[in-house]
């Protein structure tokens, strides 16, 4: 179980400089940054500062990370996503770099209104080992989105995910999530997500 608290969110704030139509493509969610149906035809990127309470074991985390895209043809979108994570333990502190995640992602053709797009991810192990990074995972997603108005669009994925858990041993995950935009102004857009793993 963990809880998460964004404490610099500069995405909510999404300054385009032209309208990217109703499916608001250059509006990106948290959680699905990458994992989501737009396919952005512009360089982009994200920092972002937060701070994590986890369970078991039970830890604290503040973590600083960077990602984004790079647009390969209108349909096709290579992204990235790393950064450093500070962990308070009860017995210690731990600190270090994250993996390095790569993702690729294929826009399909548009039907019905319906942007769909899938992908794929791998990280790749230069993170700190002693923060439970320095793993080898990959995954497969699909994600769709569709605008219910002008000023409303909902997101779907879903993915299955294989976990290095030390060793040779691996699990596997599936993720569902959803997630809604809402603009207020051409420059401000409200964002709501829920993820399960």
């Amino acid at each position: 179980m963990k809880s998460q608290l964004p404490v610099i969110a500069p995405l909510i704030f999404a300054c385009q400089s032209s309208y990217a139509g109703a499916l608001m493509d250059d509006v990106r969610f948290f959680s699905h940054f990458h994992r989501d149906a737009a396919v952005s035809n512009q360089t982009y990127t994200e920092a972002t500062l937060a701070w994590q309470n986890h369970d078991k074991p039970d830890f604290d985390a503040t973590v600083i990370q960077l990602q984004g895209g790079v647009p390969i043809s209108n349909t096709i979108e290579v992204g990235f996503g790393t950064g450093y994570a500070d962990l308070d333990f009860k017995g210690g502190d731990e600190s270090g770099l994250l993996d390095l995640e790569l993702i690729g992602k294929y826009h399909l053709s548009e039907f019905l209104d319906y942007q769909v797009t899938v992908g794929g991810s791998v990280t790749l192990p230069i993170g700190e080992k002693d923060i439970g990074q320095d793993n080898t995972n990959y995954g497969i997603f699909g994600a769709i989105r569709h605008p219910l108005n002008e000023q409303l669009v909902v997101m779907g994925s879903a993915g299955v995910n294989s976990i290095e858990t030390g060793g040779r041993n691996r699990d596997t995950s599936l993720h569902l999530g959803t997630g809604v935009i809402y603009e207020l102004y051409p420059v401000l857009h409200l964002t709501g997500e829920l993820q399960l793993e």
